[in-house]
């Protein structure tokens, strides 16, 4: 199967996965006490204040047939028919959840071991304004409540692709409670209700291996 880094993932128009897989190697490149640098021409301000609330992320839903799959520290379930492709760069995981017949709307889940409040918080500022810069339409960020993660932060939006196609995405930065494992878990879909879509589901249910 094909290995997919972050840049090749925005070639192939997985936008959203892309920028959280850069984003994530730039956290771990330069450390979590640093800032994140300026948003660039145009691009919202990483310290926007969160401008849609609380995002309920909820518990793991039961998905018929599908199967675990852990690696480096988290399981998902992965759907009957979908197939995982994990990676790593630079000592950031990243693992591919997908349908083999909608590969532009996967869930992809970056993990890493450095893993604190400032850290989410850094890979989220820095994810908004990569989001920003690449000209996402309708960001908004969010306090998130999500059992299985101790503290989680999230950003939504809307990508649209050539032929004027669009897709609505998540990307969930959290930390467990052990401050062992830190994940972003991003999904889209090309659905109109986000939330229902399987991708969603799939989303909700990467949690700390136990």
């Amino acid at each position: 199967m094909e290995r997919m880094g972050g840049v090749q993932l925005m070639k192939r128009g997985l936008i959203i996965t892309g920028l959280v897989a850069v984003s994530m190697l730039a956290v771990g490149g330069c450390g979590a006490s640093e800032s994140s640098e300026p948003a660039t021409d145009g691009a919202p301000s990483a310290t926007t204040e969160s401008s849609d609330g609380t995002l309920t992320v909820g518990t793991a839903p039961t998905i018929d047939g599908a199967s675990p799959f852990s690696t480096d520290g988290v399981t998902v379930q992965v759907p009957e028919g979908w197939v995982t492709d994990r990676t790593e760069e630079s000592g950031i995981v990243q693992v591919l959840v997908y349908d083999p017949a909608d590969q532009l709307n996967p869930v992809a889940i970056t993990v890493s071991s450095e893993a604190s409040d400032e850290a989410v918080n850094v890979q989220s500022d820095v994810t908004w304004t990569q989001l920003g810069s690449a000209g996402v339409s309708e960001l908004a960020r969010h306090t998130v409540e999500w059992p299985a993660w101790a503290y989680a932060t999230g950003i939504t939006g809307v990508v649209e692709r050539d032929g004027g196609e669009t897709s609505t995405f998540v990307s969930v930065s959290a930390r467990d409670q052990a401050e062992t494992v830190m994940v972003s878990v991003s999904a889209q879909t090309g659905e109109d209700d986000l939330e229902q879509s399987l991708q969603y589901q799939v989303l909700q249910t990467v949690e700390p291996a136990s």
